[in-house]
Order: C-alpha cells, then sequence, then structure tokens
C-alpha cells in the first residue's frame, strides 16, 4: 500500500542548503551562527535571512559541542524585576538582543530574596554553568562573591557587560554607568537657586548605608554653604512599596515644627515622591507652596501624579543603548581590546513641584 507522503516527510534544511541559498562557504554559516570568528554584518544578515526562509535552525547540542557555549543565548541578571527603571532597561536590553537574533532571558529574585547572600552566588553560578554566550549584569547591589563568579565566567571566555550605579564594579568589563550622585546633585542645586535652605532628603530603604545619592546631595549643600541636618535625612521604607514609602515621609514631615521642617525635599524615586505629595495634601498642606519636592527618574508618574513633578531624569535609553552597542562589537568581534567605561547622566526637568521660597519663610530663616 503506497503511503501519503505527510509533512513529516519534508527535508530537513542543512546547513549546506543554508549556504547554497546565502552564496556563501558552510563555515561562513557556522561562522555566522556560533561567532566563532567575525563576520561581516551584512553576510551575517543575508545568512540570517537565508535560513530563515528555510526554516533552518543549528542543533544547539552540536554548536556547544563545537565552541563550548550556547551561541546565541545572553543571560540578563538581576537582583530584582520591580516597576521601575532597572526593570525597564532590562526589557530594552531583551528587545534589542532578540532583533539582533540572541535570546536573552531575564534572571532574578523577587526584592527581598535578591539580597540573601547564597542566592545570589548560586543564580550567578548557575548561569555560568549553563555557558551562555555572555551575561549582562545589572549590578546595583550586587555582592563581591556572586561578581566573583561572573569573573570567572568572563576567565572562561564568556563576553561580560554590566550596568552600573555611581562606580564601576571591580571586574574588567565593558560598564555602561549611571552617574547617581549628579542626579541628587542637580536635584538640590536646583532647591538651592529657588532660595530654599532647609533641605531634606529621602531615598527608599537607605539606613545606615548612604552612597552616591547622598554624597551628590550633600556636595550641593556644601558649595551653597549651607548646613546638613541629620534630622531632615528621612530613612527606612521599602523599596518594594514606593508610593506608601513616601506617604510615610509626609507624614513624618507634616509631625514637624512649621518653622523647623525642610521647604525642599529631595526624593529619590518619583513614585516615592508623588507617595509624600498625595499625603501631603491629604493632610492638609500644599506644593509647591508649603513644601517644594524634586523627583528622580522622569518615569510616568513625574507626569501623571496629584501635580506635574519636577525631577531628574535617569538616561534609560541612552544607556541601554551604550551597552547594547559594547556588547554586540564583542559578541560579533567588532571589538576584542581592553574594557571600556561609558557614563551617563540625567537632566533636570522643571515641571509645577517646585518654587521659589515664599517670602514669608525667607523672613522666617533670616
Amino acid at each position: 500500500m503506497r503511503r501519503t507522503r505527510t509533512n513529516t516527510d519534508k527535508k530537513v534544511p542543512t546547513i549546506t542548503d543554508v549556504a547554497a541559498a546565502a552564496g556563501v562557504t558552510t563555515a561562513t554559516v557556522s561562522f555566522a551562527f556560533s561567532g566563532k570568528r567575525f563576520v561581516a554584518p551584512e553576510t551575517r544578515e543575508l545568512v540570517l535571512n537565508a535560513a530563515r526562509q528555510l526554516d533552518y535552525a543549528p542543533n544547539p547540542h552540536a554548536v556547544r559541542l563545537a565552541t563550548g557555549r550556547v551561541e546565541d543565548l545572553i543571560a540578563l541578571f538581576t537582583l530584582t524585576l520591580d516597576q521601575g527603571v532597572g526593570t525597564e532597561k532590562l526589557l530594552l536590553i531583551q528587545r534589542a538582543l532578540y532583533a539582533a537574533g540572541y535570546r536573552a532571558p531575564i534572571h532574578g529574585y523577587d526584592f527581598h530574596a535578591a539580597f540573601n547572600l547564597p542566592e545570589q552566588v548560586s543564580l550567578m553560578r548557575d548561569l555560568r554553568m549553563q555557558r551562555p554566550r555572555g551575561i549582562v549584569c545589572a549590578a546595583a547591589g550586587v555582592h563581591p562573591d556572586a561578581i566573583e563568579e561572573l569573573r570567572r565566567f568572563a576567565e572562561e571566555g564568556g563576553v561580560v557587560a554590566c550596568l552600573c550605579y555611581g562606580d564601576p564594579i571591580q571586574i574588567e568589563s565593558d560598564q555602561v554607568i549611571f552617574d547617581e550622585a549628579d542626579n541628587t546633585y542637580q536635584s538640590t542645586r536646583h532647591l538651592l537657586s529657588l532660595g530654599h535652605r532647609r533641605l531634606g532628603f529621602y531615598k527608599v530603604g537607605l539606613d545606615r548605608h548612604y552612597g552616591p545619592r547622598y554624597h551628590g546631595f550633600r556636595r550641593a549643600l556644601c558649595e551653597y554653604d549651607v548646613p546638613y541636618r541629620e534630622e531632615w535625612h528621612f530613612r527606612g521604607g521599602d523599596i518594594a512599596l514606593q508610593e506608601e514609602s513616601g506617604v510615610v515621609v509626609a507624614r513624618e514631615w507634616a509631625l514637624m515644627p512649621v518653622q523647623d521642617r525642610p521647604t525642599g525635599l529631595c526624593i529619590v524615586n518619583d513614585r516615592t515622591a508623588q507617595g509624600f505629595i498625595v499625603e501631603a495634601f491629604r493632610l492638609g498642606m500644599s506644593v509647591p507652596e508649603d513644601v517644594s519636592v524634586v523627583g528622580h527618574d522622569d518615569q510616568p508618574p513625574a507626569v501623571f501624579g496629584r501635580i506635574p513633578l519636577t525631577t531628574v531624569s535617569h538616561p534609560v535609553t541612552a544607556m541601554v543603548d551604550s551597552l547594547v552597542k559594547l556588547l554586540t562589537e564583542r559578541l560579533e568581534g567588532v571589538y576584542d581590546g581592553p574594557a571600556r567605561r561609558i557614563v551617563h547622566r540625567g537632566e533636570l526637568v522643571i515641571r509645577a513641584s517646585t518654587a521659589p521660597v515664599s517670602p514669608e519663610k525667607k523672613e522666617a530663616l533670616s
């Protein structure tokens, strides 16, 4: 009996078929997929188009045996996924890498588990053992022991690129750095330029570890010869509850004597600043009449909150573009030199939440 031909009998395309369709050698096809040698971007795109038309996919096990790595896999490591700029950057990186032909799954924890050292090290070690082509590390808060696993990955031939806050991490890799100290410096200078001299500071979760944000705040105060007041440095809160943390700070601020509380507040970040503003209005206060507020990041809550928020932007798109460029240059063999560092700074965006200090408050300050 004659058997009816089915879809399963369809000839499976081979690397030879792809090479013929693209007009290149089988070695070029292999290198285009493995990344072991440089292939010109236009040639690589020619190969990928031919592979797509033929519905060809390289055997991942064969590629791994040949190269020791999963060549189209870039792991994205983060301590936590939240509603802020960190997650936005990872999603944009993921999208850009996917468009370039790479898979880029995100590996992370919920916030409270993230700072458990054994879990950090275990996750980074697991990623290293999976032998992806590269690892993108969102380095904020990552423990040195986990960084050591990342260093070993690089020494074994993996490609590493890092997103950093404030200072570079101690590893020989390309790094894109956000100058967070400059953000608080800009926001504080803005308040000082409006005549405010009683300035408060709050960063969600900041307790004993002051960090770059705090140092940017203090730098601006020093330039204006304005004393730092410990009681105006608000502490605590939960980064997983950003708006609620702003509410708590508003209540603490409102309980202070009118003549001895900040007239301007530098609050990191926009969600927390809007939480403060909403609660201040509930308590019968007005922004900016009773207190000027500057947020950070220039995220949607800055525009769509109770009142438009003065803020200092977080250069998300610029940082992502820089990191993807550095990473793909390494992956495609365009660059094989020393580690590179690129620093990005935000920009002050003035809206309705800040105003010059009132004449009455100026008189009280004199």
